[in-house]
């Protein structure tokens, strides 16, 4: 019977086959963590534009309650005593605005997460 010799370099082949494969692998593994990555920082981006919008929005919604109950309050201010009816409506509609102007600012608060 006859003794087989291994060639030394046999065995360096497929250790480093093996490698070759484990990092052939990992770097599969790491293009698919680096593709959830970007796609969860699209996603954030979206989510931060979305937040920006809709603080516009509140803030300009309370602008615009805020100035028409200052221009009703003009008008009441011009009116004075000549009309009582006409300023009893202009104060209800004030007060309405304000009223609105508070139950909105009261709502962005109750639902604005509190900061970490």
């Amino acid at each position: 019977m006859k003794k087989r010799w291994e060639l030394p370099w046999t065995k360096n082949t497929r250790i480093l086959s093996e490698i070759t494969w484990q990092l052939a692998h990992l770097s599969t593994q790491i293009a698919t963590l680096t593709e959830r990555i970007t796609t969860k920082s699209l996603d954030l981006t979206a989510l931060e534009t979305a937040v920006a919008a809709n603080t516009a929005v509140d803030q300009s919604a309370s602008l615009l309650l805020t100035g028409l109950t200052a221009k009703i309050q003009e008008l009441i201010d011009a009116a004075g005593t000549a009309d009582p009816a006409l300023v009893a409506k202009l104060q209800a509609l004030a007060d309405t605005l304000t009223a609105d102007n508070a139950a909105l600012a009261a709502a962005v608060t109750a639902n604005t997460p509190a900061q970490p």
